[in-house]
């Protein structure tokens, strides 16, 4: 195989290359989720966030992330229709949706 033949392959080949990266990174993005980010209340110094994801399959679900002074501090667990729990710190935060309640309990260290 003569050099010119050769540069024409690797680059044919580095082409083809270029041209499917932006192919597939471009129906990632197109397939990828959508979410809705709502703040659902702010109580004292605490914001809570509901980030609401669906992706290209599967049902829609949500993140609940706790910020404290416009930082965020944690993620929670819906417990119930009413309850979402977070665990920041030191503490566990239980936040009542239906009353817009933060009530705050502290993690106990038991030494020996």
């Amino acid at each position: 195989m003569s050099k010119r033949t050769l540069i024409v392959v690797v680059s044919f080949l580095a082409l083809i290359a270029i041209v499917g990266y932006f192919l597939l990174t471009n129906f990632l993005k197109a397939m990828g989720e959508e979410c809705e980010v709502r703040t659902m209340a702010a109580v004292r110094t605490y914001e809570i966030i509901d980030k609401s994801c669906i992706g290209f399959a599967g049902p829609r679900y949500s993140t609940y992330y706790l910020y404290e002074n416009g930082k965020n501090i944690g993620t929670g667990n819906k417990l119930d229709s009413c309850f979402i729990q977070f665990r920041a710190r030191h503490s566990i935060l239980d936040f009542n949706i239906c009353t817009t309640e933060l009530t705050e309990s502290k993690i106990g260290i038991k030494g020996n």
